[in-house]
């Protein structure tokens, strides 16, 4: 028999902590970042968050190519899993292994020379919240 659930929201019995999954994973930190420079992509101006992000709660340009992410909601290890992309052509972003349960480390990178490049990064994490 097919069941229907109709909800506007589900919230945790507290009202304010996340859903617990039970053997299930969700994606739990969404990034959209532009570092490329004076160019505005996707209306986001320069070292500017895209405004779909969600789980951050500040950026930090940390070098070239380099974005610090802090979370909002930590993660429970620093076995999470990241997907990542950049804009245009032959670009790379990477998971620096610095990286902790509150902060998600990137690296921006050209996919020919593995130099460091600031462009517009995209990344999900999944995993466990702590």
């Amino acid at each position: 028999m097919t069941s229907v659930l109709n909800v506007d929201t589900i919230v945790a019995k507290d009202g304010t902590s996340p859903v617990a999954l039970t053997k299930q994973k969700a994606i739990l930190v969404c990034v959209g970042f532009n570092m490329h420079g004076s160019t505005t992509y996707y209306s986001a101006g320069n070292n500017t968050a895209f405004t779909e992000c969600f789980n951050t709660s500040s950026f930090n340009d940390s070098g070239t190519g380099q974005l610090e992410t802090s979370l909002t909601n930590s993660l429970a290890n620093t076995q999470f899993v990241i997907s990542g992309m950049a804009i245009s052509t032959n670009n790379n972003v990477s998971h620096e292994t610095d990286s902790t349960t509150g902060i998600v480390k990137t690296r921006g990178t050209d996919a020919d020379s593995n130099a460091a490049q600031d462009n517009v990064q995209y990344f999900h994490v999944s995993g466990s919240l702590a």
